[in-house]
């Protein structure tokens, strides 16, 4: 209507039928998945759950995952330059500019599509390599604290984080998948991807004329340390965004809260380094409940186990 673009009336009928119905029918299909979704942390995704939907539409069966949904945020992209995997378990394998158009093939889109695209992973894949990050602290930072705590970080945090610059960008960085009896965290995002979610992964009708074995799909077992590049802000911390902040990562596992309100409204805590907390729910708050699987606060106890020393830590961390 906006731009006088005639709908002929003998079409509004038949687009308007088969356009309900195909939402019914999506609808339908979907009924499971929602109902087992529903109620989720605000920010945070059903990744492999939604993956294995997709999958089984295009190939004709069920694709069932773990017992408990996989909870995770969105991940940052900063550190994806220093890796090979997109993921928080390193799940999915292959050449970058595959892997960022992965779930576009997996929704429906035909693979023909991207090769008569072909900057269009490429162009994702380029801009993942190289991202321009200049997030300086907002606040102030003890340097003589800081300086105090580079050498911790770097005995207690480096081999799995990697080590960085005066400018806070990662200089050497490995790539290691963290399993799960050693860092302790919440194993539901790990453990959703099932036998029946990798054998499905594999199966050439998903991404038909993709070179078999481009992807490669297998359960990891564990988590992939993240780069840590302007780590003052990506809270909430962990897979899940468990951790409101770098002080509750501080705290021992078994003495952090299980269950806590978040007020998605305040700014940001400085302090803390992280997601602001509040006293009581209302209108602009989230409660975490540490207590529903997948969200579990315990685990990485290595910045707590530093001790008094953490603050410097964590002062350092805020130069990155």
């Amino acid at each position: 209507a906006a731009r006088g673009v005639p709908w002929p009336y003998d079409w509004r009928q038949p687009l308007t039928t088969a356009t309900i119905a195909a939402l019914r029918t999506r609808a339908r299909d979907r009924a499971a998945f929602h109902a087992r979704v529903t109620g989720g942390p605000p920010g945070r995704i059903a990744t492999i759950e939604s993956f294995a939907l997709a999958m089984a539409q295009r190939l004709g069966h069920p694709v069932p995952t773990g017992a408990d949904v996989g909870w995770a945020k969105i991940p940052d992209v900063v550190g994806f330059a220093a890796r090979t995997t997109l993921s928080f378990d390193g799940v999915g394998e292959g050449p970058m500019d595959v892997l960022v158009v992965e779930a576009d093939v997996a929704a429906g889109a035909r693979p023909a599509w991207f090769t008569s695209h072909p900057l269009q992973g490429a162009s994702l894949g380029a801009y993942l390599r190289q991202p321009e990050r200049d997030l300086p602290f907002p606040g102030p930072i003890d340097r003589a604290l800081a300086a105090r705590g580079e050498p911790l970080f770097a005995f207690h945090c480096a081999p799995c984080h990697g080590r960085y610059g005066a400018d806070g960008r990662v200089r050497a960085y490995r790539e290691e998948v963290v399993d799960l009896d050693d860092v302790g965290t919440d194993p539901a995002r790990a453990l959703a991807v099932s036998d029946a979610f990798v054998a499905a992964a594999a199966d050439p009708r998903l991404a038909p004329g993709l070179p078999a074995g481009t992807l490669r799909t297998r359960r990891t077992g564990g988590y992939v340390p993240p780069v840590l590049t302007s780590v003052w802000a990506h809270a909430p911390y962990g897979h899940a965004g468990q951790w409101a902040s770098l002080a509750m990562l501080a705290t021992a596992p078994a003495a952090r809260p299980t269950r806590y309100v978040v007020d998605l409204a305040a700014p940001y805590d400085l302090v803390g380094v992280g997601v602001p907390l509040a006293p009581a729910a209302g209108p602009t708050t989230f409660v975490h409940d540490g207590a529903r699987p997948g969200l579990s606060v315990l685990g990485h106890p290595f910045l707590s186990d530093v001790g008094a020393d953490a603050a410097a830590v964590i002062e350092y961390l805020k130069t990155l």
